[in-house]
């Protein structure tokens, strides 16, 4: 038994003599050049004040983060209405490809606000200080749920072929659709 011990010290030191040899030679050619740079009082007076000057800048760049991240505890935030216009080209049902429900709309305008906010791997800025909602009123003042669903039908070529896009393309023309 305690030939095996020494036998098992004896190995587990062998496994460790590299590691102990290996641990004075540097990452690489820079580590030496660096510390005979550093030795030069102008040289690492400079390294210090660049150092100083990225930790203020990291410090500037957070306080303006947190600035930002409270403003929506706050407020500050501009809420604007908005109303969705569905134009149906063929009479299809809500909740199809060309007749989005209402909850679907909803979505959408849900994602835009969470990118707006800053909570989306889209938007990597800062916040965003706009959300977006459905418009609760006409322009004159009466009840709306902001969706407006538009019989588009009978505009011609726009069941068939869709929005003209630009000069000289095939559709039906903007002013029709508004």
């Amino acid at each position: 038994m305690k030939k095996l011990m020494q036998h098992v010290l004896l190995y587990g030191l062998l496994a460790l003599l590299p590691s102990m040899g290996f641990s004075q030679i540097p990452v690489c050619g820079f580590d030496g050049l660096y510390k005979n740079l550093m030795k030069d009082p102008a040289y690492a007076q400079g390294v210090n004040l660049m150092n100083q000057a990225i930790k203020a800048k990291e410090a500037q760049i957070n306080a303006q983060n947190l600035l930002y991240k409270n403003a929506n505890i706050v407020g500050g935030i501009y809420e604007l209405p908005v109303v969705v216009h569905v134009l149906v080209p063929n009479h299809e049902a809500v909740g199809t490809a060309y007749n989005p429900s209402d909850q679907s709309i909803k979505d959408m305008i849900n994602n835009c606000n969470t990118i707006f906010a800053g909570n989306n791997a889209k938007n990597t800025g800062p916040p965003i200080p706009i959300r977006l909602q459905l418009a609760q009123r006409s322009p004159s003042c009466g009840a709306s749920t902001g969706i407006d669903r538009i019989d588009a039908s009978s505009i011609a070529n726009y069941k068939d072929i869709g929005l003209a896009h630009g000069s000289g393309s095939t559709g039906a023309p903007k002013a029709a659709c508004k």
